[in-house]
């Protein structure tokens, strides 16, 4: 699962980003968000070619909350599967909260359907 946020509310409570997967070959460094933001590769993003890595990786960059993020903040949620997505549903049906349930399995790694 993959939680979003709208980006005015990873910067008004001084989030944190990393400008590509922390789990890159290449490393990874932590900005605060202004500076992070900056430096993100946007035009490689806008390709969004999941068989090149390099784009893979920056399409996964990811900014980091210092604090619980109040369910209300929310404003979408990708998952993998069908069965996930359910589960997601039935959550934010009963608690009222995030506006978009996103089942994109191509975003995850491994077998679709696991």
């Amino acid at each position: 699962m993959l939680v979003t946020v709208h980006r005015t509310v990873a910067q008004a409570n001084k989030w944190k980003v990393i400008a590509r997967h922390p789990l890159a070959e290449e490393g990874y460094e932590i900005f605060d968000y202004d500076d992070g933001i900056a430096v993100i590769d946007w035009a490689l993003i806008a390709k969004r070619d999941y068989n090149d890595r390099a784009c893979k990786v920056a399409c996964m960059a990811e900014c980091l909350s210092p604090s619980t993020v109040p369910a209300e903040k929310i404003f979408s949620v990708y998952v993998k599967t069908e069965a996930a997505r359910v589960v997601v549903k039935d959550w934010a049906d009963k608690y009222k909260v995030v506006r978009h349930i996103n089942l994109q399995s191509h975003m995850f790694a491994g077998e679709v359907n696991v």
